[in-house]
Formats: structure tokens, sequence, C-alpha cells
């Protein structure tokens, strides 16, 4: 059963092609016609979702069921996030929400910074402390302090520090758990929702460091959980609830479901961003001639991410 949606319209407050980049296309660089630049930008990023069938910066998009389903498949995407479930339990008229899978997470508490040779497991994988940093995948660099070590370490799970400086150049991605710094102690939080995140081990061998538990704890199934199975698309699956199972005439959606749908703005796709500096300069180059529609560049461009 298709959903019913809409998919609000851009009104230019998300910034994804900014008035700098799309003077710097059109090669403007006096500020009297900024104003209408901006109009450009608006008018370029609408036609180009139109034409996607869907939002590029992300955006609340609620998706509403006429009868119960256990699958629902969302019509367009990306989705990043479910926002809620609910659906009407009973009467056509009390909606329930149902509960989301919730992350287990644990705390790595440091008294000091850690020592030379100190190690901590999480899993599977053993992260060994050192002052010399050597390439062995798992070596992770003793910072000046415990802050700078500690943002060390939660940079080594999802190397998104400097490799060979902060880590290993050979480290790789904790698959697992993802972690930040909280005031110098590493918080930790599995990157797959649910009771199974609750068996993540979590040992060490340092005298200034402790786990609170033994293993991550926290995590619990949800009542519904999100597929994206590529090419074949993306869907909700809803376990089976007690329900409304007759629905009236013109009733309330047995089902809604708020998603968040586009990108984040740094992953906006290259290609998609081109497309709308050039629509940006039709916009500009045939201004008051002729309605704004995609070229055959634009649109080739677009072809790739179009949703349906």
């Amino acid at each position: 059963m298709d959903p019913n949606y809409k998919i609000p319209r851009y009104k230019g407050a998300d910034e994804i092609v900014t008035l700098v980049e799309a003077k710097a296309q059109l090669g403007v660089e006096h500020s009297d016609q900024d104003t209408q630049i901006k109009d450009y930008i608006k008018a370029a990023v609408i036609e180009a979702e139109s034409y996607l069938g869907g939002p590029i910066y992300k955006r609340g998009v609620i998706f509403g069921i006429p009868d119960w389903a256990i699958r629902v498949d969302i019509p367009t995407g990306p989705v990043q996030s479910i926002d809620y479930v609910n659906y009407l339990k009973s009467g056509n008229s009390k909606r329930t929400t149902l509960a989301a899978a919730i992350a287990a997470a644990g705390l790595l508490t440091l008294t000091a910074n850690l020592a030379d040779g100190d190690t901590v497991t999480i899993g599977a994988k053993v992260y060994t402390f050192q002052a010399t940093l050597t390439d062995v995948d798992g070596n992770v660099h003793i910072g000046a302090d415990q802050g700078a070590t500690v943002d060390n370490f939660a940079a080594a799970l999802d190397l998104s520090g400097v490799s060979g400086t902060d880590y290993a150049a050979t480290m790789t991605e904790n698959e697992d758990v993802t972690g930040l710094n909280s005031s110098d102690n590493l918080a930790l939080t599995a990157i797959a929702a649910g009771v199974g995140g609750n068996t993540l081990a979590t040992t060490e061998t340092s005298a200034n460091a402790s786990w609170g538990d033994p293993t991550l704890l926290g995590g619990l199934d949800g009542l519904y959980k999100f597929y994206d199975f590529g090419s074949g698309g993306q869907a909700v699956i809803l376990k089976s609830v007690s329900h409304s199972i007759a629905l009236e005439i013109e009733t309330q959606d047995a089902i809604k479901i708020k998603c968040q749908i586009g990108w984040d703005k740094a992953d906006i796709p290259d290609d998609v961003k081109k497309a709308v500096l050039l629509l940006i300069t039709d916009a500009y180059e045939f201004r008051g001639e002729k309605e704004l529609k995609l070229n055959r560049s634009s649109r080739n461009l677009l072809r790739p991410h179009k949703q349906f």
C-alpha cells in the first residue's frame, strides 16, 4: 500500500548553495543583485527537487498509511532518520507512538592520563596506548593530557582523526561503536540500536581507567525497524501490536511515520550541487525571458539521484 505524503516546499532557509558560491559561478562581484540571486538560488533548488522527487537538504516528511500494514515502503529518500511512528490503537481516534530501538552505551572513566602500554578492549578489538606511536592496528597515541588522549581514542574508533599521528596509520574502523569525549572520559554508543549492543564486552588494563560495567548496557529493541535495501528501496517494518481493525471512512491514517528525508549539507552529492549551479546560471542569464526549466546537462547530473 502506497503512503500519502507531501514534500515540504523549499523555503531557502538552508543554504544548499551559498550566495558566495552562486556569485562565483555567475562571475558577479558587486552586491547590487544579491537579492535577485538569492531568489534564483531558491528557484533552482525547487526545480531540482521537483525532478528528484524529494528534498536535497534534509527536511521532515510525514507519510500516512490509510490501513494497517506490517511493512511500509518509503517512496522517496534518502531517509536519514525516523522521528516517530504512530498508529491508531482503538476507536479511530486514539494514536499511540511506537517505541524506537535504543542503542546500548557505556562510559570509560579516567582518573588521570593513560600510561604507555595500557589497553582497552571493546568487543573483540584491543586498543593499546603508546607514548611513541608505532604502526599496528589498534595502537592509539597518548596525548599531552587526559582529554587529548580521549580525543585520540574517540577519533580512532571512526577514523576521524589524523592517521599516523593520533592513531596507527593501519587502524581499522570499529564497526560496533562510536565514541566521544565526555568531560575527558570516553562515552561509547553502539552503532546498531537494540539489545545486541548489550553483549559488547568492555575491559581495560589500566590503573587510571575503569568501566562502569563489563558490557555496554541499556540497549532495547524497538517496535519498528528501518531497513535500507539499497537499490531495493527503504522500508519501515512494524512489529505486531494491538491496533484498530475497522477503520471508518474518512478516518485518520492508520499509521503515520515522520522521516528526515534528504542529505546532510556536507553529504549533498557534488553532481546535485553542480546541477543547482547550472540552473542558477540559466535563471540569471535568461532572467525574465523564460520559465526556469532543467536543461540536458543539469538533468544528466541529477538523474542518478532521482527517487522515482
